[in-house]
């Protein structure tokens, strides 16, 4: 049963950790520009706490998106992607098999 499960799903399973990797290497990338960010920010404003109070509302980026993003993407995916795979499985009835 596993196998003809994986045998079906193994093209959207690839695609799927393709984009999970994309993700990650996108949020790392930010993670690493942010960090030089703030640090340039600490070394611009060593010993002035209110330079650094008004300086760290500017370090922003797609990490600070991210849990709208993470909202919102499942919930297009599903409609987009998994409604056609479900109706694909009923009209081929390979539902029964499970």
């Amino acid at each position: 049963m596993t196998w003809l499960v994986w045998r079906q799903y193994r093209a959207q399973g690839a695609i799927a950790a393709a984009l999970l990797a994309a993700a990650a290497a996108v949020i790392l990338a930010d993670g690493f520009q942010i960090a030089s960010h703030w640090h340039s920010i600490l070394v611009r404003c060593s010993g002035n706490s209110t330079c650094l109070q008004q300086q760290s509302a500017l370090v922003n980026g797609v990490v600070s998106d991210l849990p709208y993003i993470s909202l919102i993407v499942p919930a297009v995916l599903g409609m987009l992607w998994g409604a056609p795979l479900v109706a694909h499985e009923l009209e081929a009835r390979t539902s029964d098999f499970a």
